[in-house]
């Protein structure tokens, strides 16, 4: 009698992340609950689980989720024109502006868009570079279900935006009350942050 599982990929080409970086031309995948329990030949795979969804994978490549070590998830979906980024430096002329324009929802609208992007693009855990609401993206990601860093967007320098400005008093308490709110276990932990548009 097979073994029942939530949900069973069909026929993948699977490209794994075991120590010998695996691949399977014709693979399946079986997932039960938040783990993946089995991944592994179509034929092994299929015979041994029963998934309460069954997916075709056929003519799809399944991956191990991607990481983005850089990211400002507040900003415009992670998307820009190539003619802002021609602006130099770009983080004066778009993210300070845009970010300190955004009100707490509006930063939530943002961080959800960013969030349901990288989740179709495969991209599974991202390390956030600083942004005016850090709390509000926590919160954000872990219902979204990613592993995430993130961090307070501090600084002193530069031509800011009055509201964006803050002491290094205030960015040391700032960032250190972020941390310590981001303190336990889960897929959402905080590190200090500090940007310098000097």
């Amino acid at each position: 009698m097979k073994e029942g599982v939530d949900v069973l990929i069909k026929g993948a080409v699977i490209i794994t992340m075991d120590p010998r970086r695996g691949v399977f031309g014709k693979g399946s995948i079986a997932i039960d609950g938040d783990r993946i329990v089995a991944v592994g030949r179509s034929t092994e795979i299929d015979e041994r689980y029963r998934g309460d969804v069954e997916i075709d994978g056929r003519r799809k490549i399944a991956i191990p989720g991607l990481v983005d070590a850089h990211t400002y998830q507040i900003l415009l979906r992670s998307a820009l024109s190539l003619r802002e980024l021609a602006k130099h430096p770009i983080w004066m002329n778009v993210p300070d502006p845009f970010e300190s324009m955004l009100t707490a929802e509006e930063a939530r609208l943002s961080a959800e868009l960013c969030c349901l992007n990288m989740m179709k693009m495969g991209t599974t855990c991202f390390a956030e570079a600083g942004g005016p609401h850090p709390d509000i993206l926590g919160e954000v990601v872990e219902r979204a279900g990613l592993r995430a860093c993130i961090t307070r967007s501090t600084m002193d320098a530069g031509e800011l935006p009055e509201n964006m400005r803050s002491s290094a008093e205030e960015a040391l308490r700032g960032n250190l009350a972020l941390v310590e709110r981001w303190r336990r276990a889960g897929e959402v932990v905080s590190a200090g942050g500090s940007r310098s548009d000097s």
